[in-house]
C-alpha cells in the first residue's frame, strides 16, 4: 500500500504511518505567540520542549506509549531564553494540552506560524482565535530599501563574504520596520550612506555601508548571526562594523 496521510486515533496527523503529529493551534499578540499542543490521554511527565531561535520541538507520549512530535520550523525568530511552557488545567476538546509562550525577536504580526509545513502539520494545525489580538494588522511593504537603494545596497548572509572583500570596513544596518525605537537611527544611517556615496574623498571606497532586511528569510539569517535584536530604547540601537576578516564588531550609531 502507498503512504497514508490522515487523522489517526487521538486526533493526530500521520504521514506515511511513521510520524505522529499532535493537534496544535496558535494565536498571537504583537510581541508574543501562543502555541497549544494537544494529545488525547497525554502522559504528562513525558513532555519535552526545546526552544531555539528559529524552531520549537515538542515531544510527548500518550498513556498507551505512542509518541508524538511537533518539529516546528518558524517563519520568524523567537527569544529562546524568554520562552516557556505549561500544562493547561482544563482539557481541550481533543485531549490534554500544553501551551507554549513564544517571545518574538521583532514585535510584529506573523503572517503564518510554520516555514514550509509538512502535509501532516498542515492537517493538524488550527488557529486559536481566543488567544488572538483582533486589532493586529499585517505590515505593508517597507519603502526604506527602495528609497535608499542607490547608496545603501542590501546584504544577506550569502553575499556577506563578497561584500567584505576589498574594503577596510563593512558597516551593516539590520533593518526591521517593526523596530519603532530605531527608525531615527535607521534614517541617520541612510543619511551617512548618502553622504559617503556622494563624497569625492578617496577613502570612501574603503568603507561600505550596507543594510540587511530582517523581514526577509535571507536577511533574517544574517540578523540572527549578528545577534540583532529590537532595541527597547533608541540609545540601544546598533549597527555592526565588520573588518575584512575576523570577529564581528557592534557599535552604536
Amino acid at each position: 500500500a502507498g503512504a497514508r496521510q490522515g487523522m489517526a486515533s487521538g486526533g493526530a496527523a500521520e504521514d506515511g504511518g511513521r510520524v505522529a503529529v499532535p493537534r496544535f493551534k496558535w494565536g498571537q499578540v504583537k510581541d508574543r505567540l501562543f502555541l497549544t499542543v494537544v494529545v488525547k490521554e497525554m502522559e504528562k511527565p513525558s513532555v519535552r520542549v526545546d526552544f531555539s531561535e528559529d524552531r520549537v520541538v515538542v515531544q510527548v507520549r500518550d498513556l498507551g506509549g505512542r509518541a508524538f512530535t511537533l518539529d516546528a520550523e518558524l517563519v520568524h525568530d523567537i527569544l529562546p531564553s524568554s520562552c516557556r511552557w505549561e500544562h493547561l488545567p482544563r482539557r481541550d476538546r481533543w485531549g490534554d494540552a500544553i501551551v507554549l509562550t513564544l517571545h518574538k525577536v521583532f514585535p510584529m504580526p506573523w503572517e503564518a506560524l510554520l516555514l514550509n509545513p509538512t502535509p501532516a502539520q498542515k492537517q493538524a494545525m488550527d488557529r486559536d482565535w481566543a488567544r488572538e489580538e483582533q486589532s493586529l494588522e499585517q505590515m505593508g511593504e517597507d519603502l526604506f530599501f527602495l528609497e535608499h537603494a542607490k547608496y545603501l545596497p542590501k546584504v544577506t548572509e550569502k553575499s556577506l563574504a563578497a561584500a567584505r572583500t576589498d574594503v577596510d570596513a563593512l558597516v551593516v544596518l539590520v533593518r526591521h520596520a517593526a523596530c519603532e525605537q530605531c527608525k531615527v537611527a535607521d534614517d541617520t544611517f541612510a543619511t551617512a550612506a548618502r553622504l559617503i556615496y556622494s563624497s569625492t574623498s578617496g577613502w570612501k571606497s574603503r568603507v561600505h555601508l550596507v543594510v540587511a532586511d530582517a523581514r526577509e528569510q535571507a536577511g533574517r539569517r544574517l540578523a540572527r548571526r549578528l545577534g540583532a535584536r529590537c532595541a527597547s530604547l533608541p540609545t540601544e540601537c546598533r549597527h555592526f562594523a565588520l573588518p575584512p576578516s575576523g570577529e564581528l564588531l557592534s557599535a552604536g550609531l
